[in-house]
């Protein structure tokens, strides 16, 4: 620190000497660019660009198993909210389609920027092998929760609400009153659970409740 400080002390004298005020400046002005740029590396300073980050995202919410057109100010207990994430840049890696399922309960703790600025340590630590959802008619439907979106991001709300939501985008069917949904994770955790249960997606594990 002394010795960039007798470097810069002697710039100056030298600068002021030669009456070269303008070249001091450009040095100066190209001083701190380098900083800031190996400042950024070193400590990994992120940048976002607000008005791409408003571009990049949506808002959705959904009442029983449909997209409401007004939801209003205050969506009630049985709506969930669906914000996706689409091609966000961070430190040189992007980020597309991401999507975070909560309701009105827990949605103060939902803090965009901090997400977006920790996209990893906010995806479940887990795949799912298999995925599926028997109907009450014996008909069984394969679901992909990284498609549209990637689905698996921890404290997402997997109910029947969303469900419902998920068939009729994906398979153009409705839900019905009993289910069955059969889970496996890249890491052989395997669930079984039905209509009187749902699930709230953890970083390492599956937290399936009672409704």
């Amino acid at each position: 620190m002394f010795s960039l400080s007798v470097l810069f002390t002697t710039e100056i004298l030298l600068c002021i000497r030669n009456k070269n005020h303008r070249n001091f400046v450009l040095l100066k002005l190209l001083d701190v660019s380098l900083f800031i740029k190996k400042n950024i590396n070193k400590f990994k300073i992120w940048y976002i660009d607000y008005f791409n980050l408003k571009d990049s995202t949506d808002l959705k919410y959904i009442k029983d198993g449909k997209l409401l057109i007004k939801p209003g100010e205050n969506p009630d207990e049985n709506t969930l909210i669906l914000k996706t994430i689409n091609n966000i840049e961070i430190n040189e890696d992007v980020y597309e389609n991401y999507a975070f399922i909560y309701d009105n309960k827990t949605a103060n703790d939902l803090d965009e920027i901090e997400i977006i600025k920790n996209m990893e340590n906010y995806k479940c630590d887990y795949t799912f092998l298999l995925l599926s959802v028997k109907l009450d008619n014996d008909v069984k439907y394969i679901l992909d929760f990284k498609n549209p979106y990637n689905y698996l991001m921890i404290n997402n709300i997997i109910n029947n609400n969303f469900l419902n939501y998920y068939l009729n985008l994906t398979h153009n069917v409705n839900l019905t009153n009993k289910y069955i949904i059969n889970i496996m994770t890249n890491k052989m955790q395997t669930y079984n659970l039905d209509e009187t249960q749902y699930i709230i997606l953890k970083k390492d594990e599956i937290c399936i409740n009672k409704y």
